[in-house]
């Protein structure tokens, strides 16, 4: 296909892991035309080592990833926009599959998550719990979109509590009328999930 897709990555003091993210989207089979970074006022050296890497860098001061998110959207060049956190390493199909979703006429996208390096119980079940939930998934969320659709309803609600947002633009994608395919071959495997009963006790806390 013919498309053009920009990732925006919004980042804030990843220097640990953030090589290895930015590397799994780089070397994507089909390559992402765009990169963007926008750092998030980090204040370790994730800067320095974003810079390492062929990606265009926004810096902004602190202001929270939904912030980050339609700053690099606003940014973009591309058809579609790819918005990947910076704790997801993506399989190297990833876009290649995502894709697949625009070519059959879909506004939006969503992939399938995996738990990166499941070596503990906790983390063995949390990936087993992600596996029962995918034979009958209906996406409630999104993380690739149509600029055009993403510009039609106003991008990401910058009031929008934390951890909501994407169920909350999907909302409003499924109100104006559009749809969002389920790439399922397209695995981000997702650095953050609990690896202990205690880590696990917080998330259900929070």
């Amino acid at each position: 296909n013919n498309m053009l897709v920009s990732a925006v990555i919004p980042v804030y003091n990843r220097s640990k892991i953030i090589a290895e993210v930015l590397e799994a989207i780089v070397n994507q089979s089909r390559k992402f035309d765009e990169i963007i970074v926008v750092d998030d006022g980090s204040t370790d050296d994730t800067l320095d080592i974003v810079k390492k890497f062929p990606v265009k860098v926004i810096q902004l001061n602190h202001s929270e990833r939904i912030v980050a998110r339609n700053t690099g959207a606003s940014h973009a060049c591309s058809e579609i926009i790819a918005f990947i956190d910076s704790d997801l390493v993506l399989s190297k199909d990833w876009l290649k599959e995502v894709l697949v979703g625009f070519e059959l006429g879909f506004a939006a996208v969503v992939d399938r998550h995996q738990v990166y390096e499941p070596n503990t119980f906790v983390a063995k079940m949390n990936d087993h719990f992600f596996d029962i939930r995918y034979p009958d998934y209906k996406p409630f969320s999104a993380w690739v979109f149509k600029k055009k659709v993403l510009d039609e309803i106003g991008g990401y609600d910058e009031k929008t509590p934390i951890g909501s947002e994407d169920a909350e633009i999907a909302d409003r994608l499924f109100a104006a009328g559009h749809k969002i395919w389920f790439a399922n071959k397209a695995i981000a495997w997702h650095m953050g999930e609990p690896r202990s009963f205690r880590e696990q006790a917080k998330r259900d806390f929070w």
